[in-house]
């Protein structure tokens, strides 16, 4: 930023008049100031993309992790089931 401050003042001529300064000074402020706001709204704007998907991605995590509805059903390790005795134990194998 001050090379490029430092370029612009060398090529100016040498006896450039100082009657515009004061209103360049202000232009320049008046720039970055312009300049700050909107980095200010961007830096917002993605604070509440990110606060968004966030609670979006909470809340899909909470949907899926939530207990199926209805009887569980009867599974290989499930109580209660009586399970069919190896043929393998038996001798009955090929």
């Amino acid at each position: 930023m001050i090379d490029d401050d430092m370029r612009r003042l060398e090529e100016r001529e040498r006896d450039h008049s100082l009657n515009q300064l004061e209103s360049d000074i202000w232009t320049g402020v008046a720039a970055r100031a312009r300049q700050r706001a909107a980095e200010r709204r961007i830096v917002s704007f993605q604070g509440v993309i990110m606060v968004v998907a966030l609670l979006g991605s909470a809340a899909a995590g909470l949907n899926m992790v939530r207990p199926a509805e209805g009887p569980a059903g009867a599974g290989v390790l499930a109580s209660g089931v009586e399970l069919m005795p190896s043929t393998l134990l038996l001798g009955e194998h090929l």
